[in-house]
């Protein structure tokens, strides 16, 4: 089936009830999209999946153990990452090769290959259990199959006028020569990763290509160093760098290396303050904004790269859209 609807933009799938649960599926019915990074059930966008099928492959190791779940329709890698409490176990998986297994978990996708993070699971000893999974899955799919997801125009109208909504649903907040020197100083600056801004201003590769830009050869120092000033700001506005060192106006791209591990670390800390569970977004960005490097950025850059430590399974997200980390 056409899934015509793979083109909505990111901020409508919240608007179907299909991404907040986990769905009763086929392995084969997962599609995803490199293009957006988004996994599809037919028009529907998910994030979370219920699976019955047989453990034809397992892995165990000290971090996690894994396994190749065959629900008979496709074969798809599950991996359960240990909890403190696992981790004291002799033996904490209880899967054997050609079990009978339940499990519900995020999909990801790892090394070019589709898999689920699993949340829970359980090994079935009544075979029955089975077949129910593929009269359930079959009833969800014709259900969805009548029922495609469309978001309503009128629902469209009404979002456009809440503020919060505009910057999303305009292709740049920013005029077409502003997004041009965005790209030349955003190009600049991800080559040499870290600097402190008065060096940059004074950076003749940066300030030549400016002066050609805007077809200005005689610009002086002193305006070339307010307007890199400008689009500096920016780029810490949009979460593409962050003020490292105040007194010495040290800046840095923002990576794994440097956001991404203060989250982790930030996650990390909160599990073992209030024992195993997963950490609110709203405690993490309380946490972040009491560092100094990272107080002035704004969720957005933040959910990125939350985002992209899922991606990277170094973090898991609940169905609640809670943090733990490993």
């Amino acid at each position: 089936m056409k899934t015509n609807n793979q083109s909505l933009e990111s901020f409508y799938y919240g608007l179907d009830s299909l991404y907040w649960v986990s769905v009763q599926m086929f392995i084969s019915d997962i599609e995803y999209k490199s293009e957006s990074g988004v996994f599809w059930y037919l028009t529907h966008p998910i994030q979370m999946v219920n699976l019955t099928g047989i453990a034809v492959s397992l892995s165990i190791n000290s971090a996690n153990f894994s396994i190749q779940l065959d629900d008979g329709t496709g074969i798809i890698d599950c991996v359960l990452w240990y909890t403190d409490q696992m981790k004291v176990l002799q033996n904490p998986c209880d899967i054997k090769l050609g079990d009978l297994v339940s499990l519900n978990g995020r999909l990801s996708y790892f090394r070019d290959l589709k898999q689920v993070v699993i949340n829970s699971y359980a090994v079935e000893s009544d075979p029955n259990l089975e077949l129910l999974h593929w009269a359930q899955a079959m009833h969800l799919k014709r259900f969805i199959i009548q029922h495609p997801f469309e978001v309503d125009p009128s629902v469209k109208t009404q979002l456009t006028t809440l503020p919060e909504f505009k910057p999303q649903l305009e292709k740049s907040p920013y005029l077409p020569e502003e997004v041009e020197m965005i790209k030349i100083i955003k190009s600049h600056v991800e080559h040499i990763q870290s600097f402190e801004f008065g060096k940059l201003g004074a950076d003749q590769e940066l300030c030549n290509a400016i002066k050609t830009h805007l077809d200005k050869p005689k610009m002086t120092p002193q305006e070339l160093l307010l307007l890199i000033r400008k689009y500096v700001r920016i780029l810490v506005k949009e979460g593409f760098i962050y003020l490292k060192n105040e007194l010495t106006d040290l800046h840095e791209v923002i990576s794994i290396n440097n956001l991404g591990k203060e989250l982790v670390d930030i996650i990390k800390n909160e599990s073992g303050n209030h024992g195993f569970g997963y950490t609110l977004f709203d405690i993490i960005m309380v946490n972040l904004g009491q560092k100094k490097s990272f107080c002035r950025l704004g969720k957005i850059p933040v959910k990125r790269m939350l985002d992209e430590l899922v991606m990277k399974d170094l973090i898991s997200m609940n169905e609640n859209g809670r943090y733990r980390a490993y």
